[in-house]
């Protein structure tokens, strides 16, 4: 593991710890429990003031230590930069003179704490008297949940690294986090199309700040101003308080504005050097010519040049360190980990950028002689090694590596990695790999994924796989472990281990009165009814048809927690659900769409608006009708529509797994039908789309001549060639889409 070497090199004396976690560590190293009942006794009896120098050793100079943090190493050994008490501080007094944070203001926390970012997240609000948000674990690369955040808690400041900014302001939500007052961007260079995208959805300054960790986190800022062209770059800045920069040549020189040069970083923020490195800090902190005995500057290997205004603009590297989605990678630990597999005989990685703006890391290797590779499982072993932010998005195996004519790696000709699904794979086979398939498709940007295609293979990265994880959690109701989607990249193991692993966590995501099937998408959302079940999954299939910018949403039946009454009449349970569309929506139009029980549901929602003086969009209505027609149209009674024997669709069991759930499930279900029994429709005012499912109907039977009492307009009748249960297969509910999608298009 990654964390063995930095604890062994850290060697820390005492770690504070939580129950969950006690076991990743060794027995021999000395723990602190903070949610054990013994440590919180002890704690009850300490004295609760400040510290002072006499509790400690020795008096606490500003020149210790404060912490020490890792970061990637060349040779494959995680470095540890051991940062003083000085340059801590002096950042949080510059950020608090400087953006001028209130008592009012609340700052969201989400950095890992293994990123030095996370430090000003969590002291500055708390050495200004504000308030600290934190953000759930993962939370930080989750656009979604992030913008539902900032909404909720009210948030003023937040931080992001340029990649993960690009997709916050994608997200839908994003231009209603108007409590936002001051983002600050960092970690890695600010494109100016993002700086330009970002004031086109947040018209609020955006800072973007530059440092490395060997300077207490940033060293220079720049403030972007909406409607301030600043051209294709946007600079790094000047420096912070009690900071300077130079812009060196090879002799430490200093260059003229324009020329590109290295940049070297002194003053108060400077780190104390390598932890257990002295070789390698005397390499990287060096004597400063420009400063008083004893003064050091610290190489940054950054490529800069000052700019006609006095504010530095990133050119590059001058070595093979690369930042990216805000950390600093040194791509030889990766090739070391690449060389550590026995069937490995060289190896190269890089970063490329075959799309604007999409950096990617990419990994090449060469076979060792008279072996093979399995490229998934040394995917696997990567992902056990390196951080998930290190491990490649593609790997890709090649007979010899190019080189130069002077026998150097030609980098420029290596290959762009293929990434393309199997045309001839396999489909999914149940209801949950259609959603996964969708799932993995919304996310890759491609129209469809097999359930073999490996995510990866197909262009998938780390920051994309949280993305993944996000979504299964929203839509399926699994905590999947991001790790998890390295050691399973397919739909088909995935939906292996969300069968083996972990039942869904969040059960009251899953039994949702409102399931987000698809929360993106400019246009009006579409509201999925359910059908006598009373749950809402089985409409992800037909997302994968109807256009990506309408939202999707299920509505789903009361007491399936079994926490509240049943609905005694379908107006009831029609009235009922308005309200919870006005949730999501407060006004119209509204569209809605739903199967079984349910059309006849939408059909009563649609009444109901009008009624109160809404406008309805559209209708439409799966194989349903009022209910004394149904056995002329089915030959059947209204329970037997959905009351098979009392027994679950099987689709359904994956999901509802508690024996009490399932008993709700058929409480809910039984009702649904007894009230469908009794219930008699109200004529709206407007067009109906009705897809019925020809097989299993009556001979001669009209079903758009049942519904044309209630309906003042046109019925449109489409036809599948299914049955009523078949509706519900994944190629009928496709097909549902389309039509749908046609009438949405059509303006109804």
């Amino acid at each position: 593991m990654r964390l063995d070497p930095a604890r062994d090199d850290a060697a820390p004396a005492l770690v504070i710890t939580a129950a969950a976690t006690r076991g990743v560590l060794p027995e021999e190293v000395r723990q602190l429990i903070v949610d054990d009942p013994t440590t919180a006794a002890v704690l009850e009896t300490l004295d609760g003031h400040d510290l002072s120098d006499s509790d400690r050793p020795r008096a606490l100079a500003s020149s210790h230590p404060a912490y020490v943090i890792y970061t990637s190493g060349s040779t494959g050994r995680p470095k540890g930069v051991v940062v003083p008490h000085k340059g801590v501080v002096n950042r949080l007094a510059w950020m608090g003179e400087v953006y001028r944070l209130r008592p009012e203001d609340r700052v969201v926390q989400k950095t890992p704490f293994g990123f030095d970012i996370s430090v000003w997240e969590f002291f500055w609000p708390l050495t200004e008297g504000a308030t600290v948000v934190v953000a759930r674990p993962g939370g930080h690369r989750d656009p979604e949940y992030l913008a539902g955040l900032v909404q909720r808690e009210r948030v003023t400041v937040a931080h992001f690294v340029p990649s993960m900014l690009q997709m916050f302001i994608a997200e839908r939500t994003a231009r209603d986090c108007t409590s936002l007052r001051t983002v600050v961007c960092s970690g890695e260079a600010l494109p100016a199309v993002l700086r330009d995208r970002f004031h086109a959805v947040l018209p609020i300054p955006l800072h973007n700040l530059y440092g490395p960790t060997e300077a207490s986190i940033e060293v220079t800022a720049f403030t972007c101003e909406p409607g301030r062209d600043t051209g294709d770059v946007v600079p790094m800045g000047r420096p912070v308080w009690n900071t300077r920069t130079y812009v060196l040549d090879a002799g430490l020189r200093p260059v003229p504005a324009g020329v590109t040069g290295e940049l070297h970083l002194a003053g108060a923020q400077l780190a104390r050097g390598y932890l257990g490195r002295p070789g390698l800090t005397a390499e990287r902190f060096v004597a400063s010519p420009f400063g008083g005995p004893g003064e050091r500057m610290y190489r940054t290997g950054d490529l800069v040049r000052w700019n006609s205004g006095g504010e530095l603009e990133f050119m590059g590297r001058a070595d093979d360190q690369v930042k990216l989605r805000g950390f600093r990678i040194e791509l030889g630990e990766i090739e070391t980990a690449l060389r550590s597999h026995p069937g490995v005989g060289q190896a190269a990685v890089l970063v490329r950028e075959d799309r604007p703006g999409d950096k990617r890391l990419v990994a090449y290797l060469v076979p060792a002689a008279d072996a093979r590779v399995d490229i998934a499982a040394l995917r696997t072993q990567l992902a056990g090694e390196l951080p998930e932010h290190m491990v490649p998005s593609a790997i890709v195996p090649l007979d010899v590596l190019p080189l130069t004519v002077h026998g150097k790696l030609d980098r420029k000709a290596l290959p762009a990695p293929k990434h393309s699904t199997d045309p001839a794979g396999r489909g999914p086979s149940n209801m949950r790999e259609v959603i996964l398939c969708e799932i993995f498709a919304d996310v890759l940007g491609l129209p469809t994924v097999g359930v073999d295609d490996n995510f990866f293979e197909l262009g998938g990265h780390s920051l994309l796989a949280t993305r993944l994880t996000g979504q299964v959690r929203t839509r399926l109701g699994f905590d999947v472990p991001l790790r998890a989607s390295f050691g399973t990249p397919t739909v088909a193991g995935l939906n292996d281990s969300l069968t083996e692993g972990p039942r869904p966590a969040r059960r009251e995501e899953a039994l949702a009165r409102i399931l987000p099937i698809r929360t993106r998408g400019s246009r009006r959302p579409v509201f999925c009814i359910h059908p006598a079940t009373g749950v809402s999954w089985g409409f992800s299939p037909p997302a994968a048809s109807i256009p990506v910018d309408y939202p999707l949403y299920g509505v789903q039946a009361q007491g399936l927690t079994g926490t509240e009454e049943l609905p005694r009449s379908i107006r009831e349970m029609a009235a009922d659900y308005v309200q919870q569309i006005r949730t999501v929506q407060p006004t119209g139009p509204y569209q809605l769409l739903g199967y079984s029980l349910g059309g006849a549901v939408a059909q009563e929602m649609a009444f109901q608006l009008q009624e109160a003086g809404d406008a309805v969009g559209a209708v439409v209505i799966m194989d349903s009708c009022p209910a004394e027609r149904i056995p002329a149209l089915f030959g059947l009674d209204a329970l037997a529509l959905n009351a098979q024997d009392g027994v679950l669709p099987a689709e359904w069991e994956q999901f509802i797994l508690r024996d009490e759930e399932k008993a709700f499930n058929l409480r809910v279900l039984e009702n649904s039908s007894a009230i469908l029994r009794t219930h008699i429709p109200r004529a709206y005012e407007g067009d109906v789309l009705l897809i019925v499912a020809a097989a299993g109907k009556v001979d001669g039977s009209k079903p758009a001549e049942a519904w044309a009492p209630y309906v003042t307009g046109e019925v449109r009748e489409e036809s599948l060639p299914c049955s009523h249960e078949e509706m519900t297969q994944p190629e009928m509910l496709t097909l549902v889409g389309e039509l749908t999608a046609e009438w949405l298009n059509a303006g109804r």
